[in-house]
């Protein structure tokens, strides 16, 4: 197992860092003292100032991408300095951004008690040079693009802030759910079969039966679309207790790991069988009633003369839902599912300007043969619909049955009718009683409107 499954949640995992709550230095060995290998026989960053310190060899990060400055800032745990040559500890380039923060130095010679993959991506402060740090984490990650970003873990020295913290950085999270979920898959493999099984692998294990739990929560949530933090109710974790009292509701973070793990699963399966087929995108766009502008990007393949679709993404577009913006969001998701151009035959959208400009500018790709771009059927015959009968636009051939066409008038006069219904109340309960008078048997029917949209 990665983490330690305990009762709370299995990001909780106490012992991932080989510290315990009395383990006050941070080194492993419990005894909260502070000792002269931990020190290095170096002074404290109190005692000394930032230019006498020595160089910091390899637990320094140094990144020349900004230009030269002398500025530096500090705030809530993220320290990031921007130094001159003549600022710092000599050793850097002119126009570097330097980072401060010492890493612990690991003694080889020791064996880790770590057992979580999250220290891949944190490590312990050198308490000899940072003594108020003794709870906290450095991220590798942040540090790695000249940003030192400290997080408290305390007492109990908790992975789950460095799992919170780790979700903002979308790459090293996926991979961690990745090796994770490796891992996992490897701890399932049956024993080997040439072997007699022991008693024990027939009864049910605690640990198991909370993974299934866990499994099967996150599953109920997808499939009936429940909120993410349904169980953090009071009132369903009751109903839970009294059922099994062992096990744990997941909140709303455990959710989303399992299902981000689902999702990486189900993206390299899909990838795997969409290889070297030729596929259609179908492309939409709309408003929401905040406001915010999405879209949503759908691809639909044939497989043995059956039609499956699948969502490549949906994203919230901040600057609107542009030509450039939808087809930039295309070329990702090509990427991502590991779609070759060439096998793109059909791009579908409605009749709006910016998926006009995008069918066309998509039509123009190159290495693309067989693309094309088509509008949507329904979109094409509903718009068709609405201003023939409103009378946006007009005849130009005789009338078949007479000499004028009374179709739109009558239309208009069913739809003002329909909207005295829907307006009044006692409208509407004497056309219920007038259907029950006729036939008491029925079930009054309501009369429905028209509407813009399809």
């Amino acid at each position: 197992m990665v983490d330690s499954d305990s009762d709370k949640s299995d990001v909780d995992d106490n012992d991932a860092d080989g510290s315990s709550p009395g383990d006050n230095d941070g080194d492993g060995d419990g005894d909260g003292a502070v000792h002269p290998q931990d020190l290095g026989c170096r002074p404290l960053l109190a005692d000394c100032s930032r230019d006498s310190l020595p160089p910091m060899s390899i637990s320094q990060t140094t990144i020349s991408s900004l230009s030269n400055a002398s500025a530096c800032r500090a705030s809530d745990g993220v320290r990031a300095a921007i130094v001159a040559p003549s600022v710092g500890t000599g050793c850097e380039e002119p126009g570097e951004v330097t980072v401060f923060f010492r890493v612990r130095p690991e003694d080889p010679l020791l064996k880790s008690n770590k057992k979580s993959l999250l220290w891949k991506y944190f490590a312990h402060f050198d308490i000899a040079y940072h003594p108020d740090k003794r709870y906290h984490r450095l991220c590798l990650v942040c540090r790695g693009v000249g940003v030192d970003k400290s997080i408290s873990v305390g007492k109990s020295a908790s992975t789950g802030p460095l799992l919170g913290h780790l979700r903002t950085h979308h790459a090293e999270y996926t991979e961690y759910l990745k090796a994770k979920a490796d891992i996992l898959a490897e701890s399932s493999v049956d024993a080997d079969p040439g072997k007699q099984p022991s008693i024990i692998t027939f009864l049910p294990k605690l640990n198991t039966t909370k993974q299934l739990f866990k499994q099967s929560f996150a599953k109920w949530v997808a499939d009936y679309d429940m909120p993410l933090s349904v169980g953090e109710s009071e009132g369903f974790v009751e109903m839970m207790q009294v059922a099994n009292k062992q096990l744990v509701v997941p909140d709303h973070k455990t959710v989303m790991d399992i299902l981000a793990s689902k999702k990486i699963s189900a993206l390299e399966k899909l990838k795997s069988f969409l290889t070297n087929r030729f596929y259609s995108i179908t492309s939409d766009h709309w408003t929401s009633a905040a406001t915010e502008n999405y879209g949503c990007l759908t691809l639909d393949v044939i497989d043995d003369f059956q039609m499956k679709c699948f969502v490549m993404s949906c994203v919230h577009h901040e600057n609107g839902t542009s030509a450039f913006e939808v087809e930039a969001q295309l070329v990702n998701d090509l990427g991502l599912w590991g779609l070759e151009k060439r096998h793109l035959f059909s791009c579908v959208t409605d009749t709006a300007s910016n998926m006009n400009a995008f069918g066309m500018s998509v039509s123009s790709w190159p290495n693309c043969p067989f693309v094309r771009h088509h509008y949507c059927a329904d979109h094409v015959l509903q718009l068709t619909a609405v201003k023939a009968y409103t009378g946006e636009i007009q005849l130009t051939v005789p009338f078949v049955y007479g000499d004028h066409d009374n179709t739109i008038v009558a239309v208009r006069k069913a739809r003002v009718l329909v909207n005295h219904f829907h307006s009044s109340c006692l409208a509407k309960d004497k056309l219920c009683k007038a259907q029950k008078t006729l036939d008491p048997s029925c079930t009054p029917l309501k009369l429905l409107s028209d509407v813009k949209t399809r």
